[in-house]
């Protein structure tokens, strides 16, 4: 059984870097949604304790500025996601790492055609 080790086409480099692109795309997604449901469980959970009647006054402005503070870091979160993902959408994004996977690819390509190439001495 013989492998052929001849380097694959550009456009299957091109494909597997616009794959790559889309798993990260959608990895960064999950990431984002994994942060802003855990962002906003805590706050439904403080919430809850400040409605509670039995809390004092003190732990519920105590409360009431945790709360302050995470939806301050949630908001912060969601405008730099947007940032990212409308980034995206326009194409700026995208194409920065498709050329990166580009650049990634084509060296990858002169690795194997280095390492293929019996004229090629290793020093």
């Amino acid at each position: 059984m013989t492998i052929n080790q001849s380097p694959q086409p550009a456009a299957h480099y091109q494909e597997d870097a616009r794959v790559e692109l889309l798993e990260r795309i959608v990895d960064s997604a999950l990431i984002a949604g994994h942060r802003h449901i855990k962002q906003f469980s805590r706050l439904a959970a403080l919430a809850r304790a400040i409605a509670n009647e039995h809390i004092s006054s003190e732990d519920r402005a105590t409360l009431i500025g945790v709360v302050e503070n995470i939806a301050h870091h949630a908001e912060l979160d969601a405008t730099l996601d947007m940032e990212f993902f409308g980034g995206v959408r326009a194409g700026q994004v995208i194409g920065r790492l498709v050329r990166m996977a580009g650049k990634r690819s084509t060296a990858q390509n002169t690795c194997v055609i280095s390492a293929s190439d019996p004229n090629v001495t290793k020093h």
